[in-house]
């Protein structure tokens, strides 16, 4: 077995968590917000962009864009069933 250089070690050990820390935070986005989010899964992040951790992240931050919007739509539509004041 060829021997793994430690900055090789550190590099794959630091890559999983970042990896992990990932999924972490789109399952939380998913289960938090559902549907309205809308998060890509992995496989078509990977279609999309390709697997680098940046292309997941930016899937990430469009979905809670998503989420914003989603919100703004419901504060706008509320602030026109409200009375207006006379």
């Amino acid at each position: 077995m060829p021997k793994v250089s430690i900055a090789t070690a550190v590099y794959r050990r630091e890559a999983l968590a970042a990896r992990s820390a990932l999924r972490m935070i789109g399952d939380a986005v998913e289960e938090l917000f559902g549907p309205v989010a809308s998060l890509e899964s992995e496989e078509g992040t990977i279609r999309r962009g390709g697997p680098q951790y940046h292309h997941r992240a930016e899937g990430i931050v469009l979905a809670l864009q998503r989420v914003a919007e989603h919100q703004a739509d419901l504060e706008r539509q509320l602030a026109a069933l409200r009375p207006k004041a006379s």
